[in-house]
């Protein structure tokens, strides 16, 4: 973009002081916990019974690749496998904290997508529409109840996501 050189974090002290988030995933979603930490709040792992019956935030971060397959060759295994951990454990998640958050009358979900969900692509897509459609449906059954849900769509670049059984990922920048 140009400006990338010139953009500095600033990190907001106490923007989630007294919060309690859970956060799932590697790269990115470590990126998210440490700033959650940063700012004040109480990381839990994934696991809903350790939030102590409070929880005011989820991210939804992990996800898995597949092996950018056109679809006459994706086998049911692979896409399954993507569809359970990408979809379905996202799915699970988020209704494991709903009741919760709607207890309290308050909370915020964030799904993290891909911006190839909201234009296509050779990897994923699917799934990508699946967890943006998710985060849309629950704005509207929930937002009206206080709860905020929305989904992200990060460019993707991330070296942590790789297609699945190709060790060779991402390409030299050569190949690029």
């Amino acid at each position: 973009m140009g400006n990338e050189a010139s953009w500095q974090e600033a990190a907001t002290t106490g923007r989630f002081a007294g919060k309690t988030v859970i956060v799932t995933g590697a790269g990115i979603g470590q990126a998210t916990a440490l700033r959650i930490v940063k700012e004040g709040g109480k990381v839990i792992a994934a696991v809903v019974v350790a939030a102590g019956g409070r929880v005011d935030a989820l991210a939804n971060v992990a996800g898995i690749m597949d092996n950018f397959a056109p679809i006459h060759e994706l086998d049911d295994a692979l896409w399954e496998r993507v569809f359970r951990i990408n979809v379905g454990a996202l799915m699970r998640l988020t209704r494991a904290v709903v009741p919760l958050m709607l207890e309290a009358g308050t909370g915020s979900v964030v799904n993290v997508a891909s911006e190839t969900g909201l234009r296509g692509s050779a990897a994923g897509a699917a799934y990508k529409h699946a967890v943006i459609g998710l985060a849309k449906n629950s704005a509207v059954m929930y937002g009206p109840k206080g709860l905020r849900f929305n989904a992200v769509a990060p460019a993707p670049r991330s070296p942590t996501l790789r297609p699945t059984g190709d060790p060779s990922w991402p390409p030299s920048d050569s190949a690029r």
